[in-house]
C-alpha cells in the first residue's frame, strides 16, 4: 500500500462522518470515493501551500499567517483587504480565520463530532478522561497494540517520528557514519576533478611541436 492510498483510507471515515452529519443516510461507493479523493487533494493542496509560505518567510514552523495565506490560495478564505492595505495599516486581516473559528465552535461542527463519536449525545454521561473522547484511529491503534503503547507504530505514518540512528561502516574506524563517508567521497571526487582540470589546462598551454 502506497502512502497516498493509506492516507485516503484514513480520510474515508472522516468524510463519511461529515456526510452523515449533513443528513445523508446512504451514498453510492463511487460518489463517496469521489468526495474522499476531492478532500484528499484539497488537504494536500493546503499543506503544500502552507509549506511554501513557510519557506518563503524563512521560518521553521508554520503559523497562523502561513495557514491563512494557504487557505486563501486554495479558495477557502476570501481576503477582505489586500496585502498592500495590510502593510499600510500594520495589521493582519483575520476576519476570515475568525469566521472559520466560529464555524468550528458552531452547531454544524459539533454535529460532525457527535456523529464521529467525539461528542457525548444528549443525556449521555461522558466518562472519558479529561472529557476528551478518542477518534476511531486512536481506538484502532490501541486495539492492534497488545501493550497499548504507540511504540509499535513509531517511525511509521501512524506514529511518532523515529529518532535518527547512526549507521556505522564496518572496517573503517575513521568513518563513524555514512554521512562522514559521503563527505569524504565528495572531497575525493572534487580532488579528481581538480586534477583533471589542471592537466587539461597544462595541455592547452603547452606549445605544439614544430614541423621537422
Amino acid at each position: 500500500m502506497t502512502s497516498s492510498s493509506l492516507f485516503i483510507s484514513l480520510l474515508r471515515p472522516a468524510v463519511l462522518h461529515i456526510l452523515r452529519a449533513a443528513g445523508f443516510h446512504g451514498a453510492r461507493a463511487t460518489a463517496a470515493d469521489t468526495l474522499v479523493d476531492i478532500a484528499y487533494r484539497y488537504l494536500l493542496l493546503i499543506s503544500e501551500k502552507t509549506a511554501e509560505h513557510t519557506l518563503d518567510n524563512s521560518i521553521d514552523q508554520p503559523g497562523v499567517r502561513e495557514l491563512r495565506m494557504a487557505l486563501e490560495d486554495a479558495g477557502a478564505l476570501t481576503p477582505q483587504i489586500s496585502s498592500a492595505e495590510e502593510q499600510q495599516f500594520f495589521d493582519d486581516d483575520l476576519r476570515g480565520l475568525q469566521a472559520l473559528e466560529a464555524w468550528l465552535d458552531g452547531d454544524v461542527h459539533k454535529e460532525i463530532r457527535r456523529i464521529a463519536g467525539l461528542e457525548a449525545t444528549s443525556g449521555e454521561v461522558n466518562l472519558d478522561v479529561e472529557g476528551e473522547r478518542e477518534d476511531f484511529l486512536s481506538v484502532l491503534k490501541k486495539k492492534h497494540s497488545k501493550t497499548g503503547e504507540e511504540s509499535k507504530f513509531q517511525g511509521t505514518a501512524l506514529g511518532k517520528q523515529a529518532a535518527d540512528k547512526l549507521v556505522r561502516i564496518e572496517g573503517n574506524d575513521d568513518l563513524p557514519s555514512i554521512r562522514a563517508w559521503q563527505s569524504q567521497h565528495k572531497r575525493k571526487l572534487a580532488d579528481v576533478e581538480h586534477q583533471a582540470e589542471f592537466i587539461e589546462n597544462i595541455s592547452a598551454e603547452s606549445s605544439p611541436l614544430s614541423d621537422i
